[in-house]
């Protein structure tokens, strides 16, 4: 184990589990990884069990719900998708605010920092707002109007035919990507991304040292034309937003779907050492 972690372990900061814990972080790739597994399989499951429910709506209405009904199931989806994977974001986020907190130096103040990235997450994903891209609801209003668009389609007879005599399955098979694993991989990596930068944000925030932060992709072949051109680009504590030579302003991290980029503190002593 880590020195730091077993200090901490000793002093009583945190328990020989949480340590155990924060030593897999320690690893970058190893913790995106596992980040990116545990919000998967929660998805995954979270949206088969949606999918399964709006199957059960359309029996019951012989496959005609009216707008009423199908409004009181997506108001209800925001709650129930949420309560799926609740603890898994949660497991997720308080991983990543511990270790930032550590990092930070801020050993003395451990929980209540934890539970502040605690605090963002539960009020980010339940929020409505249609700037809170990555919250259940925004994921829910998605899935609702491709929903809507194939099953228009699919009552018209408009949907390619892959099943003998097409019925039912073939809306099933044209409503895969919105909820299947494909698009709980989509999630799992957008928002691993969103909790990583959320929590060092928070954290720091609290750091009197930090004066600001330097952006950085993941630097392979996958980073796309909106992430190249930030790498390395430097923003003050206050500003939160980067300058994209094409697009201006940009928010982020995320920058889009499927980002991987991040940031990295910065102190007066290491900006000058960069």
């Amino acid at each position: 184990m880590p020195p730091l972690l077993l200090a901490l372990v000793q002093a009583g900061t945190i328990d020989q589990a949480t340590a155990e814990r924060l030593a897999r972080q320690l690893d970058p790739e190893f913790a995106r990884a596992w980040g990116e597994a545990t919000i998967e399989d929660a998805f995954s499951g979270g949206l088969a069990g949606q999918r399964s429910r709006l199957l059960e709506l359309l029996e019951a209405t012989d496959n005609n719900p009216t707008a009423a009904q199908l409004n009181q199931f997506w108001a209800a989806e925001d709650r129930t998708l949420w309560e799926s994977v609740q603890s898994s974001v949660l497991e997720v986020v308080d991983e990543r605010a511990a270790l930032a907190a550590i990092g930070a130096g801020l050993d003395t103040t451990f929980d209540l920092v934890s539970q502040s990235v605690i605090d963002w997450a539960e009020d980010y994903y339940i929020n409505a707002d249609l700037d809170m891209v990555g919250s259940i609801p925004n994921l829910n209003l998605t899935a609702r109007t491709r929903f809507q668009t194939a099953f228009v389609r699919w009552q018209r007879g408009e949907l390619d035919v892959v099943t003998p005599g097409g019925g039912l399955p073939d809306l099933i098979a044209a409503i895969e990507p919105v909820f299947g694993r494909v698009r709980a991989e989509a999630i799992a990596v957008t928002e691993t991304t969103r909790i990583f930068t959320e929590s060092l944000r928070l954290v720091e925030a609290g750091n009197p040292f930090t004066v600001g932060f330097t952006m950085h992709t993941a630097r392979d072949e996958k980073v796309c034309f909106i992430c190249s051109p930030l790498d390395g680009q430097f923003r003050t504590k206050d500003q939160p937003y980067y300058i994209h030579p094409e697009l201006g302003n940009v928010y982020g991290p995320n920058f889009h779907v499927r980002c991987r980029c991040g940031e990295t503190p910065e102190t007066e002593l290491t900006l000058k050492v960069t």
